[in-house]
């Protein structure tokens, strides 16, 4: 159940970014690279 949830939260942040990239007239791989740099220099 945690990795569901887990899943749909993702989800929902995934959803955002594109709503956010959408409505500033950002390219898709702006967003892309934000996502990717997140999750290789953040620590969990």
């Amino acid at each position: 159940m945690k990795t569901f949830l887990i899943g749909i939260i993702l989800g929902l942040f995934g959803a955002f970014a594109v709503a956010l990239a959408f409505g500033l007239q950002w390219p898709a791989w702006v967003m892309f690279i934000a996502w990717v740099s997140y999750y290789i220099f953040v620590k969990h």
